[in-house]
C-alpha cells in the first residue's frame, strides 16, 4: 500500500488474496468464467459439426437415392477451409 511519492508505505502481504476469497463477487465471478469456459466450446463445437454435416451430407436428392451436399457447398468447404490453411 504505497502512493509511489511519499518514503512511507504499509506492508499489506497477503491481504488482498484473503479479501479476494472472502468476496461473494469473486465467487460469482468465477463460476460464470468457469461455466463459460465449458458451455461455450460445446456449443460452438456441436454447431460446427452440424454445419459441417450439413455442408457434406444434408440438403438435396438427385435421381439416385443419394443425399448430395447443398448447392455452393464447394464455394463454402473453400471459403471457411482456406483461411485455416493460410494460417
Amino acid at each position: 500500500d504505497w502512493t509511489g511519492l511519499s518514503p512511507d508505505f504499509k506492508m499489506v502481504g497477503f491481504d488482498n488474496y484473503t479479501k479476494m476469497l472472502d468476496d461473494d463477487v469473486f465467487w460469482k465471478s468465477l463460476q460464470h468464467s468457469v461455466l463459460l469456459a465449458v458451455l461455450l466450446p460445446l456449443v460452438t463445437l456441436g454447431l460446427a459439426l452440424f454445419f459441417a454435416f450439413m455442408l457434406n451430407v444434408g440438403g438435396r436428392r438427385r435421381k439416385g437415392a443419394a443425399v448430395t451436399g447443398v448447392r455452393g457447398s464447394g464455394f463454402y468447404k473453400i471459403a471457411y477451409f482456406f483461411p485455416q490453411v493460410l494460417s
